[in-house]
């Protein structure tokens, strides 16, 4: 009894990355991009995101806490939007603070900070990943077992793949690309997608230069 006892607390600790420092802060004032960082080895994990009026002493310090109304003025899809972006990356880029990202009688949205809340939790070891750039085939496959999505996106999180000019527009993305992926991929043992807007959905917040698809996913024993 107690062996599988130990074999069961095994295996929760390897399915859960505990955070490796406390919850995180970054803040951006109008004109300044979030810009979120893990260390090398882990992975950011977004908690929850808050505003208020900027001032020179928050503006200054924007990995310290700063203080917030309770009132939340942003748009509803705003907080997933950010996920989709960041988590499960080790350093992302998010816009600058701007009016589409608030409700409209909330007050002056260009006086308004940003402040996101984050873990950084360690990496998985077994992760594969699978890349193809905008027209061509990701291919997304196991040996052993089967697949099981952990992120995809289609867009553009950096700023060097499948691109000779470096851009900072690191936020482009799809809503629907994660969610068409993980209904295609999971639970099959050879997976191929195309990385195309009419499957994987028109990235948002985007410049004219070429996308990819982006597919990390892990090979499980269990396929049912």
């Amino acid at each position: 009894m107690l062996a599988i006892k130990l074999t069961i607390l095994a295996l929760l600790a390897a399915a859960w990355a505990p955070a490796i420092t406390g919850l995180r802060v970054d803040i951006a004032c109008p004109g300044v991009n979030n810009e979120l960082r893990c260390p090398e080895g882990s992975k950011i994990d977004i908690r929850y995101i808050n505003h208020g009026s900027q001032s020179t002493k928050i503006c200054a310090a924007r990995n310290k806490r700063a203080r917030t109304p309770r009132m939340n003025c942003f748009q509803p899809r705003l907080q997933t939007w950010f996920k989709l972006i960041c988590d499960k990356t080790q350093h992302c880029r998010l816009p600058k603070p701007n009016a589409r990202m608030f409700k409209s009688n909330c007050g002056d949205p260009k006086t308004q900070f940003i402040q996101v809340h984050y873990n950084c939790h360690k990496n998985r070891a077994d992760v594969y990943n699978a890349v193809a750039c905008e027209g061509r085939d990701a291919q997304v496959k196991c040996d052993k077992g089967c697949i099981k999505v952990i992120k995809a996106y289609f867009g553009r999180h950096d700023e060097t793949t499948c691109n000779n000019t470096p851009t900072k527009m690191t936020f482009c993305t799809s809503y629907t690309a994660d969610a068409y992926v993980r209904k295609t991929c999971n639970k099959t043992k050879v997976c191929n997608i195309k990385a195309v807007a009419k499957t994987l959905g028109n990235p948002q917040n985007c410049d004219a230069l070429p996308k990819y698809l982006n597919v990390d996913y892990v090979c499980q024993q269990n396929c049912r």
